[in-house]
């Protein structure tokens, strides 16, 4: 039985609100006790296997999430979907190696990234997907909680100092390792079974099937982390810091888009799967409840921007004001991007997702390198929105072609419409 979307949203913001509210804190504590410089660090590392993390998904997720949802008679899917990215991650893992090793950083900062990469093998091994195929949000929430109180707790017990900032990878893999293991043992609980095996005629024609995605999510968090990546290579180490810690400021606002990904991919591929008729309606009635919810969050952040840095992250952190007042937009752009994104793949259009999105990101990359000589990191960060502004705008248009989507649908209210959607599935 499908189960409405505010029971599933309510699932997703219990579970994955709590969840950030402790990745959130696990911020506030590192930036507080490890300083700015070592900070940046960390998030120059995380970013780093972030990037080598999406060439092991390369699409795979989302794949394997239509599929169940449109075919739920494969039952093969599992098993195949969890070896190849088990094998995607070998090959990954020793490629970041041989890059690490190039690279002209410090022993320490090798050390992270190297300990980071590990995260490659537990994140292929993961089951979000699958529970999130079955609308099953609760698990999916209560898996992201348990990762992350635990990693809060292990990094209030054990990184107390400057010099513990070489524990926090470590501590990051056990957190996460507990949360893999819960989601396995609910699988195993469904009596369903996979197995690992290698079979190259397989693992092919299921790269191939996830291609296009593959190479938009990889475009994707090429532009979402490239501030950070490019400050780490070509800026100064304080400014590393700022930057870091007002993106994660920014990344703890993101949970609507998280949510907005998991939960409508598929309830949107079921609309597809029944007809066209109603999707006009849902794809307005989404913009008016996600603006609803963005715009309000950005404009009170960017307006409270310095006593909000100030209490979190103390007067060391003060010079990001000006950056976070601009990120916070990168809220309502991003989450309307995702909704039309979602659209294009639920109706099977992902190359036409490829092109926007590689458009945008060479955008991104191309404004945010040239803007920072010019302005430092006020110009990394507007290189960054006018890419976010171009992708949204282009996947709103690729919508449009295929059906009649009212402009009205911008008006942020949420009126009796959107109330009756969320409680009953009914347009």
């Amino acid at each position: 039985m499908k189960k409405s979307p505010i029971l599933n949203a309510s699932y997703l913001f219990g579970g994955r609100g709590l969840a950030i509210l402790c990745n959130f804190l696990a911020t506030v504590h590192l930036a507080k006790r490890v300083g700015v410089i070592n900070f940046g660090w960390l998030s120059f590392s995380l970013s780093l296997t972030s990037y080598a993390l999406i060439l092991t998904d390369f699409g795979l997720l989302t794949l394997g999430v239509r599929r169940l949802t449109q075919e739920p008679e494969d039952k093969e899917i599992v098993s195949n979907l969890l070896s190849l990215r088990l094998f995607l991650s070998l090959i990954v893992f020793f490629l970041l190696l041989a890059l690490t090793l190039l690279l002209s950083k410090p022993p320490t900062v090798k050390r992270l990234i190297f300990l980071y990469s590990f995260f490659l093998f537990l994140n292929s091994l993961s089951l979000d997907w699958f529970f999130q195929a079955k609308e099953e949000m609760f698990y999916i929430g209560l898996n992201r909680l348990f990762s992350s109180f635990s990693y809060l707790f292990f990094l209030y017990l054990f990184v107390k100092a400057a010099n513990d900032y070489l524990n926090v990878p470590k501590l990051f893999l056990v957190s996460q390792g507990i949360g893999l293991l819960f989601l396995f043992f609910l699988y195993r609980r469904t009596g369903a079974t996979f197995n690992l095996r290698f079979d190259a005629k397989k693992f092919s024609r299921l790269f191939l099937s996830a291609l296009p995605l593959g190479l938009t999510n990889l475009l994707q968090i090429l532009y979402t982390y490239f501030g950070i990546i490019f400050l780490g290579f070509f800026g100064q180490p304080k400014e590393l810091g700022i930057y870091s810690a007002m993106h994660r400021l920014l990344y703890s606002t993101l949970i609507i888009d998280l949510i907005t990904s998991y939960l409508f991919l598929p309830l949107i591929s079921s609309f597809y799967s029944q007809g066209w008729e109603k999707l006009p309606k849902l794809f307005s009635l989404l913009t008016r409840l996600l603006l609803s919810l963005t715009l309000p969050i950005s404009l009170l952040v960017s307006l409270f921007s310095q006593p909000l840095i100030s209490f979190l992250f103390g007067q060391n952190y003060l010079e990001g004001a000006p950056l976070l007042c601009l990120l916070i937009f990168f809220l309502p752009l991003t989450t309307l991007s995702t909704i039309y994104a979602t659209g294009l793949i639920a109706g099977k259009r992902e190359k036409v997702l490829l092109f926007n999105t590689l458009i945008g990101t060479i955008i991104n990359l191309t404004l945010s390198a040239t803007l920072y000589f010019q302005w430092k990191t006020i110009g990394l960060v507007l290189g960054f929105l006018f890419g976010e502004v171009f992708i949204v705008t282009k996947n709103f248009l690729s919508l449009q072609k295929e059906m009649t989507l009212p402009l009205k649908g911008f008006i942020p209210k949420i009126d009796r419409e959107v109330i009756r959607f969320l409680l009953s599935r009914e347009l």
